[in-house]
């Protein structure tokens, strides 16, 4: 009897433990509300290593594809959930140089040609006063920067509902003037951008905050540069926040407000006005309903917002996250028989301050230098461990692949 008992529990807890380690395993009923389809053929993903043909190795070492890599990852920031009484802190010292390489030695997980993530914070050396509706709120500190761009990323949303955590902050922990939370944010990326040039030659590309002036404005599209595949490439890149609430000095579309379908064709026509090789948007939701994993009116409206700027607007990839945890995956044929992908969700990343979670994912398109069509698109599953990551697939570390992600060629036929 005894025997029998050890037996019951021990496999008990052994099958619990699976199911909350790896708990992918049904991760169609999470997904059940979600579009994910390639061009007209449907398919779901899993984590687990099939005999299904679209799981194979994928050669993540960017220069050994002739392809354009576009990398993305969701909500990220090396910032504290902590609240003191008074409200004002000086943010933890950024450690995501040891953090992303804990995550992955070489680092050429991280490093695409063009690497996105979203910064779900805000960024300055010191927050005077928080914003008075949170609990908690997220301060990082602008060296993160430095840091996250030295490893290989290059892209940053800043538009989502952790922008104005701090109602008052510092940009120079030492300055005299204090600046609503976006425009704190906004002074750090503008001195980071400019640093990182000066000093290491390094590009940047950022959105989603921004004075509001006649000239400037949060939806306004950032236009750079870059120089891959052995030629100049123009990237476009814009960065919103679908939410229930509005925040000044970023691009926020909120609900049931009446401008919200003049906001969006604002930005539409942003990115039509640009001659860009590349088109990026990024799109943060909040509501309750996402963050409980169903679709809610957010991302519903992220959805469409995303369809538009693919099919009308001749976008290349949208990267969405917000309802911390994956959502479904679609790529779509335009009128001009390109291939455009939207990752409606991406979950989280790297966060001290974020649950940790098993179902988020590191998308990629493998975007032709020649046609701008997507060819290909990876899907990698990532657990976020707060202050690094692991992977459910094989890294072989010595060929620099990685097994078991869901790969999908697509084509214009």
């Amino acid at each position: 009897m005894k025997k029998n008992l050890f037996y019951f529990f021990f496999f008990f807890y052994l099958t619990l433990f699976f199911h909350l380690e790896a708990s992918f395993g049904n991760r169609d009923l999470l997904l059940s509300a979600y579009d994910f389809s390639v061009i007209e053929n449907a398919a779901w993903y899993s984590p687990q290593i099939p005999t299904n043909q679209n799981y194979k190795y994928t050669n993540i070492n960017k220069d050994d594809n002739p392809n354009l890599d576009i990398r993305g990852v969701g909500d990220s920031a090396w910032a504290q959930d902590t609240n003191p009484q008074n409200g004002s802190r000086s943010p933890a010292n950024p450690n995501f140089n040891q953090s992303l390489i804990n995550s992955n030695p070489s680092l050429l997980l991280f490093r695409g040609d063009l690497s996105f993530m979203n910064l779900e914070t805000t960024i300055a050396e010191y927050c005077e006063k928080k914003r008075m509706s949170v609990d908690f709120y997220f301060i990082s500190h602008p060296g993160m920067i430095n840091q996250l761009a030295q490893a290989g990323f290059n892209v940053f949303g800043l538009a989502n509902n952790h922008c104005q955590d701090c109602q008052m902050a510092k940009s120079l922990s030492y300055s005299t003037q204090s600046l609503h939370g976006p425009l704190a944010t906004l002074e750090s990326m503008n001195r980071k951008e400019r640093e990182l040039k000066e000093n290491y030659n390094i590009d940047i590309l950022w959105a989603g905050v921004n004075e509001t002036t006649e000239k400037k404005n949060p939806f306004d599209v950032k236009l750079k540069k870059f120089f891959l595949k052995n030629k100049w490439i123009t990237v476009a890149f814009g960065s919103v926040a679908v939410l229930s609430w509005d925040i000044m000095n970023a691009a926020i579309i909120k609900s049931e407000m009446i401008e919200n379908d003049v906001l969006v064709k604002k930005l539409m026509k942003n990115f039509d006005q640009q001659n860009a090789d590349i088109k990026i948007l990024s799109i943060h939701t909040q509501d309750s309903s996402g963050h409980m994993r169903s679709e809610g009116w957010a991302v519903k409206k992220l959805k469409k917002i995303a369809e538009d700027f693919i099919n009308q607007h001749d976008g290349t990839v949208v990267f969405g996250h917000g309802p911390h945890t994956f959502a479904g995956v679609k790529a779509i044929k335009k009128k001009n028989n390109k291939i455009g992908v939207i990752f409606t969700s991406l979950g989280n990343f790297i966060h001290p301050g974020l649950q940790p979670g098993s179902d988020n994912l590191l998308g990629r398109a493998l975007v032709n230098p020649d046609t701008f069509s997507v060819e290909e698109v990876n899907m990698i599953p990532l657990i976020n461990r707060r202050t690094k990551v692991d992977f459910y697939s094989q890294i072989d570390q010595t060929k620099n692949k990685i097994h078991a992600n869901f790969k999908i060629n697509v084509t214009t036929q």
